[in-house]
């Protein structure tokens, strides 16, 4: 052990409130992972696993010599296994995980252990194709942040499946921040499931998001601020009937804000193709970059 500083195998014996454990992309055993012991050290609150990132600054990943191996991913999706938290844990940090599925401890049939998270930020999801099926049951979930997964094209049915005490997905989340999922383009989410019932912030950027689900308008009643950066191909955004807030930047194939009944702020940035702005009596501030405000009025 030197100072702050010790290894996996060191960690087995300590009880610990925070920790942070870096360059795991190094682990070469998963025996290792398995000394560290996380699933008992029962003091545990803040647990952040970092791997360094494959991905560039345009979000894709970079091939470095052939890239990523299936060894490689094969190993790293084991050493996450192993690093199980306990059912203590309330945030988790993931950064640089290269793995194509995510740990099991994400997984449905295991996550009744994460009863207490509240919080879980993922960034650099180089390889996984596809978010984890569990996170939706967790109960105390209040905070879900996906930062740059670029082999995610559809956010599936299974991002939504069922908490099986509430009848409802996501129950408790109050925060849901999408960002850099390049590829993106659908979002499957029927009226029929129920979920995201007490959502109040939902920030979505840099994508190909074409439009929003039926069921994220129709459930999200609690929603007070959306904000929308960058998401190529969508063309309209409506029938967000509690939304007070609504950031949209950098849209260029926007051409519909309407029915937004409680919306009093609207800021607009970087020339989308509007054509229409209805159905906002309540709007009290309206910012807009590089529009004549001669013609705005025309709008409301």
């Amino acid at each position: 052990m030197d100072g702050d500083r010790c290894s996996l195998e060191e960690l087995g014996p300590l009880q610990l409130m925070n920790l942070i454990i870096n360059f795991l992309e190094n682990v070469a055993s998963t025996s290792f992972a398995t000394q560290a012991r996380l699933g008992e050290k029962n003091c545990l609150r803040d647990l952040y696993l970092n791997c360094t990132s494959r991905l560039g600054n345009d979000g894709l990943l970079v091939n470095v010599e052939g890239g990523i191996t299936k060894a490689e991913q094969r190993r790293i999706e084991e050493v996450f296994d192993e690093l199980c938290p306990p059912p203590c844990i309330e945030h988790i940090d993931i950064s640089g995980y290269f793995g194509q599925r995510f740990p099991r401890s994400m997984m449905p049939t295991v996550v009744a252990p994460l009863r207490s998270l509240r919080t879980l930020m993922m960034d650099d999801l180089a390889c996984c194709t596809e978010l984890p099926s569990g996170l939706s049951q967790l109960p105390c979930l209040e905070l879900l942040q996906i930062i740059r997964a670029p082999g995610i094209k559809c956010v599936g049915r299974e991002f939504l499946q069922l908490n099986n005490q509430q009848g409802v997905a996501f129950p408790r989340l109050q925060n849901l921040h999408f960002e850099g999922m390049v590829e993106w383009e659908e979002w499957a989410w029927v009226e029929q499931v129920k979920a995201l019932p007490i959502l109040k912030n939902l920030h979505i950027s840099m994508c190909k998001l074409r439009r929003g689900p039926p069921g994220l308008a129709f459930h999200t009643r609690d929603l007070k601020k959306l904000g929308i950066y960058d998401v190529k191909h969508l063309r309209y955004l409506e029938d967000f009937t509690s939304v007070v807030h609504l950031d949209v930047f950098s849209n260029n194939d926007l051409e519909r804000i309407s029915n937004l009944p409680k919306l009093q702020k609207l800021v607009i940035f970087k020339r989308p193709k509007m054509k229409v702005l209805e159905g906002m009596p309540a709007l009290q501030r309206l910012t807009l970059d590089d529009y004549d405000m001669e013609t705005v009025p025309r709008y409301l």
